[in-house]
Formats: structure tokens, sequence, C-alpha cells
């Protein structure tokens, strides 16, 4: 079953259904955090992907991929919801075992040279601690996956990267010794929870998925516009710097502001002469 909704109500009343028997497996970014700036809404994703295309001569999905990681750990994130917190606490005091499945690559990025460290400390900082679930589990990297960056595990928290995460939660499970009666995921994504929904078939488990989009409701102080993300993303090229909307748009602001008064002044030259 794979249920699609942006009202976290839906999710806690799936999560009634839960037992000891049950792993929740949710996704991060857009699940249990998102990024407040609009570059993140899925809704300008194409006009990411359009940007890429012609800044970079190698537009690759591994490319957006290390654009997209970049920006997400220098941006500003901030809860999707705020109940989130809480429900994985209970989730806890019942205990039900729960994970965090997140796309996130352990490609050092920027000043991030360990990932997946790093998510974990991010998500311990808005309340979530998923390694309490797993106080004796053991970090793993799972180097039976033949690419550059393999899964990793640690805190409870596995970073997928690269290989789909429907093999990244059976090589958790062997790593785990576990085997649930049932998983429940949430993801913000419809592929992914179809790539997870058919691991656990193939493993005879039953599965109940969450399509979460609550994050699109997340909404910027700044409207979104066309100049303002490009000039943005330029400046993440050009000076490795990423500019929040709220910045980027006074600098815009400004510049305008600028350029007016120049204006001005050169008509008020040509009236006096």
């Amino acid at each position: 079953m794979i249920v699609v909704t942006d009202d976290i109500g839906d999710i806690k009343k799936e999560l009634r259904s839960a037992d000891t028997d049950t792993l929740v497996a949710f996704d991060c970014d857009d699940v249990l955090t998102t990024l407040e700036d609009q570059i993140w809404k899925r809704e300008n994703y194409q006009f990411f992907v359009k940007w890429c295309a012609n800044a970079f001569s190698d537009a690759s999905m591994e490319t957006l991929h290390c654009v997209s990681d970049f920006i997400l750990t220098v941006g500003r994130n901030c809860l999707v919801n705020e109940e989130m917190p809480r429900i994985v606490d209970d989730l806890h005091a019942k205990n039900i075992q729960s994970m965090v499945l997140t796309a996130l690559s352990q490609r050092p990025v920027g000043s991030i040279t360990d990932p997946l460290r790093w998510r974990v400390a991010t998500l311990n900082g808005f309340g979530y601690n998923f390694g309490k679930f797993w106080p004796a589990l053991a970090d793993k990297r799972f180097d039976e996956f033949a690419c550059a960056y393999q899964p990793e595990y640690s805190s409870g928290v596995v970073c997928s990267g690269e290989t789909p995460k429907g093999q990244s939660l059976r090589a958790f499970l062997k790593h785990a010794a576990i085997s649930p009666r049932k998983v429940i995921f949430i993801d913000d994504k419809e592929d992914t929870v179809e790539d997870v929904k058919a691991t656990c078939e193939s493993m005879e488990i039953a599965f109940v998925g969450i399509q979460y989009l609550e994050a699109s409701k997340v909404v910027s102080a700044v409207p979104f516009s066309e100049e303002m993300m490009e000039y943005q993303l330029n400046t993440l090229k050009e000076k490795n710097i990423w500019l929040p909307d709220g910045e980027a748009h006074g600098r815009l602001k400004a510049a305008f502001a600028e350029k007016r008064k120049a204006a001005d002044s050169a008509d008020g030259m040509i009236g006096v002469s």
C-alpha cells in the first residue's frame, strides 16, 4: 500500500499500526528537514536542471547530485513539521525500531569530509536521535556495492548515495540482523517509495509506503524568481558561496537601486546640458 499525503496526520494514522515487529524508515530531506530556499522546491527542479545543463559541459546526474549536495550542506535547514521529532520519540518509547534512509552520498562536499557524520549531527540539532534505536549496532560501510561512494551506516542513519534505497535497506537489515514483519517507509519521491516497496516484496515483508509532500507547503520568505535563483547559482559556481534567498534578494534589490540611481543621475546631467 502507498499513501500520498501532505498531512502529517496521515503519517500518525499509519504509524498506529506499527508494533515491535515493524521497522519505520524515514527519508531525511523534505521529510524530516528541508531547505527554506526556493531552489529546493520540487516545482523549481526543472529550472535547476536547465541551469546545470547550461553551466557545465557535463550535466550528468552526478553533476546534479554534486551541486545539490553542496547546496544542501551549506543551506539553511528547518523542520518540515514541528511534530515530527515527537513522533520519532514516541516510536522509541514504544520500542518500534526506526532509522533514516537518505540519498545523501558519502562524497565529500566542500569542507564536509564526512557527510554521514554531518547528517547525524544536523538531525541531532533538530531534536532527532535515531542512534538511540540502535545503541549496540556498529558503524558499517557496505562494500558489497561497486560504486565510488558506497552506502554507509552510523547512529541510525544510512547514507545510500547512488545506490538505490531498496538495496541499501536490504544491506542494513542484514547488518542489523533483523527480519521485520512490516516496513513503513516515508519519502517524498514516488520512484523511491516504489523501489523500496519492490525490495520489501522480494523479501516477503509487508510494506506501507507514504509519499509525504508537506515540504512543498514550507514557504520561503522571498517569492521565487528566475533572476534570483540564477544569481544564487552563478554565485555558487563562481565563488563557491551559497546565498540564502533573503540575502540574494537583498543584493539584487540593492544592485537595482544603484542602477536606477545612476540612470537618474545620468538623466539629470543630460537635462543640465
